[in-house]
């Protein structure tokens, strides 16, 4: 069962619009975005 965003999920009056977007680019990354985040997570920060 999938959550849906009720008025009280919202932070501070943001629309439902702007957490459904978050999600989406959070689950799909760009190539370019992959790479950046491959290199904090393995701690190759230098």
């Amino acid at each position: 069962m999938s959550k849906t965003y009720t008025q009280f999920d919202l932070w501070k009056g943001s629309k439902t619009s702007t957490f459904r977007n978050a999600k989406y680019l959070r689950q799909n990354t760009t190539e370019a975005e992959q790479t950046l985040w491959k290199f904090p997570r393995n701690r190759n920060l230098r």
